[in-house]
């Protein structure tokens, strides 16, 4: 049985249902998009299993799409990687992935890819330095062309980085 949500708070619900966990994380946490999980778990090493687990499902993945022919797959496949590694602190993952989505798409850009590229780079780079004017002005481009596109999935950290009030 498929379900479509059309409000977030459904989906929550439902996410909420079948992961209990999810549901005691503080209400801003489950709103708006990805909040950088990896600050909010105890401090130390994360289990090796879970770590190889993750090595193994990423290079399965990446043979799956070196065979060519997935479609959009591709975009999927590194928009949600830069996703793992934000959440996972790595900005030089982020980096490599968002590399990668560009160089996917660079024979024909788009604007749905272009948007999650940049915001790869711009929060990999917050990562890896204090944030900046620089940053805060590509953030407020960011903003903008997500706002003209309609996307809202991981607006919060980009308004974060702009220094935007409701981030």
């Amino acid at each position: 049985m498929i379900r479509i949500f059309v409000d977030m708070a459904g989906a929550l619900d439902v996410l909420n249902q079948v992961n209990p966990v999810a549901a005691q994380r503080p209400p801003d946490a489950r709103q708006g998009g990805i909040r950088f999980p990896a600050r909010d778990r105890p401090p130390g090493p994360r289990p090796y299993a879970f770590e190889e687990r993750s090595r193994r499902a990423i290079a399965e993945g990446r043979r799956y799409l070196d065979q060519g022919s997935l479609s959009h797959n591709y975009l999927h496949f590194y928009q949600n990687l830069i996703e793992v590694a934000l959440n996972r602190e790595d900005p030089e993952s982020a980096l490599e992935y968002a590399d990668r989505l560009e160089t996917h798409t660079g024979a024909g850009p788009l604007a749905w890819s272009n948007f999650y590229i940049a915001r790869g780079w711009l929060l990999a780079q917050t990562l890896q330095r204090p944030v900046g004017e620089i940053q805060r002005q590509r953030a407020g481009a960011l903003l903008e062309r997500a706002r003209i596109a309609g996307l809202c999935f991981g607006v919060p950290e980009i308004q974060a980085v702009a220094g935007e009030q409701g981030a």
